[in-house]
């Protein structure tokens, strides 16, 4: 899998003002870290961008893209897999609840693009999210957003777990001359989540 650049920021430094007198305003760390992330697949030759943010806020920019220019066959597909290795502190566990994905398509008459995604910590069942099917004419910017209860839930038993996001896309073609028709993912967010173990 390939090395991706990882921007975490965990800690905020602020002054407050505090009876006249500039004191730093404490924040609270995140209970837990981020090691670096890797990627690997047909979507993501190059790598993807994986930005973790202090409040725990992922933005993941793969840049994926699916083409139908190829005329000797009825569809294409691309895929791009990344793993992000977190340790949790004592007596926490992790969860996701929201997917946001936004990008850009064309789609030539009666075609269709598809994009699926499984997010889920390693060991643990992945969330069933619905596909999105992209189809209608013309050029389109879309965004859709999968909301759920929990999406993805980390073990209490675990200190040390690896998350998985799988995303595919598929385009199928009506006819072999269909060549023309493209779809572009340009960014995936999600919220990471701590909470107590009961």
């Amino acid at each position: 899998m390939k090395t991706l650049s990882l921007t975490l920021i965990c800690l905020l430094s602020s002054l407050s003002s505090v009876a006249g007198t500039l004191q730093p305003a404490k924040v609270k760390a995140l209970p837990f870290v981020a090691g670096v992330p890797a990627s690997a697949g047909t979507g993501c030759v190059g790598g993807a961008d994986v930005r973790i943010e202090r409040n725990g806020r992922v933005t993941v920019l793969p840049a994926m893209e699916v083409k139908g220019t190829d005329a000797l066959t009825s569809f294409s597909r691309v895929s791009c897999n990344i793993r992000i290795p977190l340790s949790v502190a004592k007596n926490y566990k992790l969860i996701i609840k929201e997917i946001n994905n936004s990008g850009s398509h064309f789609v030539e008459s009666h075609n269709e693009i598809s994009v699926s995604q499984k997010l889920n910590f390693v060991g643990a069942q992945p969330s069933a999210n619905p596909d999105l099917i992209l189809s209608g004419e013309g050029q389109l910017k879309w965004k859709n957003a999968v909301p759920g209860k929990n999406l993805a839930e980390s073990p209490c038993t675990s200190r040390d777990v690896m998350l998985a996001l799988n995303t595919n896309m598929l385009l199928k073609k009506v006819s072999l001359e269909s060549t023309n028709s493209i779809a572009q993912l340009d960014q995936t967010q999600f919220q990471i989540s701590a909470v107590k173990c009961k």
